[in-house]
């Protein structure tokens, strides 16, 4: 988990450039150009896995913002804090409902990180 939140604190940035609507090849090479060289291939990767998971997550519930992580918690340890925590502390089998249950609280706590800035490495 702590890497993947490295990830997007590493590129979330570049993420933002992008319009919401792009129609031309020609656009998404300029703005791929506005990422450092050393990690445009990284940036390409994990623009690709963000377009799948939109495309995988239509149907999902929308997010809701929730509790912000306290002053000192790690983020990865945020996102993980919740439903997670309490299925791992129960010894809850991994079945649908509980990764029904998991994985809306892990959506919702990062849906709460993006809206309130916590990937913008100039904020935190």
């Amino acid at each position: 988990m702590y890497d993947k939140v490295n990830k997007v604190k590493l590129l979330h940035k570049y993420v933002t450039r992008f319009p919401e609507n792009y129609d031309r090849a020609q656009d998404i090479d300029k703005l791929i150009d506005t990422v450092p060289y050393n990690l445009q291939l990284k940036f390409i990767r994990y623009f690709q896995e963000l377009v799948w998971g939109f495309n995988f997550g239509v149907d999902w519930d929308a997010a809701t913002v929730c509790e912000p992580p306290h002053k000192n918690q790690s983020l990865a340890n945020y996102i993980l804090a919740g439903n997670f925590s309490k299925c791992r502390k129960k010894g809850s089998a991994l079945n649908d409902s509980a990764m029904c249950y998991i994985n809306k609280d892990v959506h919702n706590r990062i849906y709460t990180l993006l809206k309130g800035g916590y990937f913008d490495t100039k904020i935190h």
